[in-house]
């Protein structure tokens, strides 16, 4: 949802909502600018627009390091991540992680345990 919709119908601006590290709260992927005009309905766009790319990338981990044991939160900060956490899954030692809290940079789950100590990819 755009917020602060200025201009004319030929051309107009919105800004988007933002997450606290101030990046639009748009989950990873190819969004295309949908235009409702209530009551009338929605508005063609004009083919040549680009889509708004938004890349899924996960920049830090806390705790870095774990036990095999599992069941420890781990705090994962990133971008592109969805909203519900049935789009998505985080896996560790290739299990899955259970999604204690979710939003567009940040996610909190509990770790599995693991059946190999070492690193493992997230």
């Amino acid at each position: 949802m755009c917020l602060d919709l200025t201009g004319t119908m030929a051309s107009f601006t919105c800004t988007l909502p933002k997450n606290s590290d101030n990046t639009a709260t748009l989950s990873s992927g190819n969004h295309y600018p949908v235009i409702l005009i209530s009551p009338i309905g929605y508005a063609a766009i004009d083919t040549a627009i680009p889509a708004i790319n938004v890349a899924f990338s996960l920049t830090s981990l806390n705790p870095a390091n774990g036990n095999a044991n599992g069941g420890y939160d781990l705090t994962i900060i990133g971008t592109g991540f969805p909203s519900d956490p049935s789009q998505v899954t985080f896996k560790v030692c290739d299990q899955f992680c259970t999604i204690k809290s979710l939003n567009n940079i940040n996610a909190v789950l509990t770790t599995p345990s693991c059946t190999t100590v070492g690193a493992s990819t997230i």
